[in-house]
């Protein structure tokens, strides 16, 4: 199966890129943003194993999905309603 003509123009830096392509990795400070996980705790998570980081010279990269599987693991927050204050 070829590419669309969409795909082939992301490709080329035209069109819109950023809804078709996603990247398969990002530099740290692009990964905190992204993620919300503190520069230590990407740090933290990587040396488990969890995190996947690449080097390509003097940059560290962080895999895309490395980091989707890491914040999907998560624990979901559990919020009590009841404690919460009265609004007026």
């Amino acid at each position: 199966m070829g590419m669309t003509t969409d795909e082939k123009r992301a490709l080329k830096g035209g069109g819109n890129a950023a809804v078709l392509l996603e990247p398969l990795t990002m530099r740290l400070p692009d990964a905190i943003r992204y993620s919300g996980l503190s520069r230590s705790e990407l740090y933290r998570r990587a040396s488990r194993g969890d995190i996947v980081f690449l080097k390509n010279g003097n940059s560290v990269l962080v895999t895309v999905q490395s980091l989707k599987d890491a914040v999907a693991s998560l624990p979901r927050a559990r919020i009590n309603l009841s404690d919460a204050p009265a609004i007026p």
